[in-house]
Formats: structure tokens, sequence, C-alpha cells
């Protein structure tokens, strides 16, 4: 983590455990694969996104190996800070 970190009451909280898979679409009006469509599961789960007025930002972290990996999560449970897992994977031919 680097010093522009937010205060750990800026985190959204889920109340529930979750697992949902959904698309990386390519966008052609904006020729782009740079967007990632949240599925109405994850607006159900965090409402507070569907609020216009407020911006939202996130965080994406990415570790080279399983032992950076773990010392980001300690420093995160110290702070009482559980992320949401994104991870990328080819999908199956249909």
């Amino acid at each position: 983590m680097h010093e522009k970190d937010k205060e750990p009451s800026s985190y959204l909280k889920p109340r529930e455990v979750f697992n949902i898979k959904g698309p990386v679409t390519y966008r052609e009006s904006l020729r782009a694969w740079s967007t990632i469509h949240m599925k109405k599961e994850i607006l159900a789960i965090f409402p507070q996104l569907k609020e216009k007025r407020t911006k939202f930002e996130y965080t994406m972290l990415y570790n080279r190996s399983p032992k950076d990996l773990r010392e980001i999560l300690q420093k995160l449970e110290k702070e009482e800070i559980v992320p949401i897992l994104l991870l990328f994977e080819k999908a199956k031919e249909k």
C-alpha cells in the first residue's frame, strides 16, 4: 500500500459473502476493452454505487508472488479491510 491510500472507513463493506462471474467485453463505441460492467448483483450488495452524486474510485492491486500478496493482506487485515478478489480467466468455448 502507499501513502495515497484511503481511510479504512471510506471502503465499502458488503454484508454477505458473494461469488459473481461476469464477462469482460469490448465496447465498440469506446474502442476499448477497459470497461467492466457491474452486474446487478453487485449493485444489490453495494447500493451506494447507485448514488449519482457520489463519486467512487477503486484500487486494483497485483502482486507478483503469493508472499507479496500475504504481506498486503496482513496490512489490510490490521485496518479491518477485506478486499474483493477480481480474477481474470479465459472464457470456456461454448
